[in-house]
């Protein structure tokens, strides 16, 4: 697989949300489960006389799972973002497609009325793509 073909693999386009949302994912996952372990170590503890190693090691455990799990859904909410563009581009580029084709169509016709009809169609397809970017 080239460059083209993996820089295409994951987002289908420009973007590169997934990648970006999985490392915030993952930061905020294992900030989390970090504080949610050392909560719920530093109750049992006391409770069950653990000693500090053994408390250290189960909330790093924790950490890393966290940051696993963190990851992996910051890296899906990023992939539906890439989905999601690379769709709004594809819908533009057809509207895009269609503005040329109609102008090709102005420039070969002599006729007033169908000019007309085609400048018509072409402000209309400005106006959807401008919706598209909207969105």
């Amino acid at each position: 697989m080239g460059y083209a073909e993996s820089r295409n693999y994951f987002s289908g386009g420009k973007t590169g949300m997934c990648v970006l949302f999985g490392i915030i994912g993952a930061v905020i996952g294992g900030f989390l489960a970090r504080f949610v372990m050392v909560i719920i170590m530093g109750i049992l503890q006391f409770v069950n006389d653990w000693n500090v190693d053994m408390c250290n090691l189960v909330v790093n455990i924790g950490t890393v799972v966290g940051a696993i799990i963190g990851g992996l859904i910051g890296f899906g909410i990023g992939y539906e973002k890439d989905q999601e563009t690379a769709e709004k581009n594809r819908r533009l580029q057809v509207e895009r497609n269609q503005i040329y084709q109609l102008k090709q169509q102005y420039r070969q016709t002599n006729d007033p009325q169908v000019q007309q009809a085609i400048n018509s169609e072409i402000n209309s397809a400005q106006c959807r793509m401008m919706s598209i970017k909207s969105e």
